[in-house]
């Protein structure tokens, strides 16, 4: 379908432009199958290459060695220095502190209060033996009454101290 009225326009290709395009350099990977498959994969990897480093690069976090744990070594450090001193109402003390801070702060119970009323309160709240919490405190009463610890009480103290705090 040609239109009548319209004049028709015909094109003549250039020679010269015809011969550029040919003697072009990169005329010669089109010109076979196999350059331009290559030149392809090239460009083709070329845009990838780009678009996947073009994110910005972050440096490399340097690694730095943990500090050493010397937990173990200082509260065998300062264990020894208790057993070497020999001062065991001083260990006493510190272990019946902590021990009442603790029962404070976990069930909440004043422990100013008398031995029994704390030990009724303190098996209530705890769920621990009657008999248990009640050798515990007399044990604490005696040590705070006398000034001083004997080994004996000491370790009684503290095997009694480990058994109400075991399975918490």
């Amino acid at each position: 379908y040609l239109p009548v009225d319209e004049p028709i326009v015909w094109f003549v290709a250039n020679r010269e432009r015809d011969t550029l395009l040919r003697n072009n350099q990169l005329s010669v990977l089109f010109r076979y199958p196999a350059l331009r498959l290559a030149w392809l994969i090239f460009l083709y990897g070329l845009i990838l290459f780009v678009f996947f480093t073009a994110k910005r690069k972050q440096r490399v976090v340097p690694l730095i060695k943990p500090l050493q744990n010397s937990t173990v070594e200082f509260t065998q450090t300062i264990g020894n220095l208790y057993f070497q001193e020999g001062d065991t109402s001083d260990i006493a003390r510190k272990k019946i502190i902590y021990f009442l801070d603790r029962v404070r702060r976990r069930y909440n119970i004043e422990t100013q209060l008398p031995e029994d009323k704390l030990a009724e309160r303190l098996h209530l709240k705890s769920g621990k033996d009657r008999e248990l919490i009640g050798d515990i405190l007399s044990l604490i009463g005696k040590i705070e009454s006398q000034n001083r610890c004997a080994k004996q009480q000491l370790v009684q103290l503290s095997v009694w101290m480990d058994q109400f705090w075991e399975f918490e």
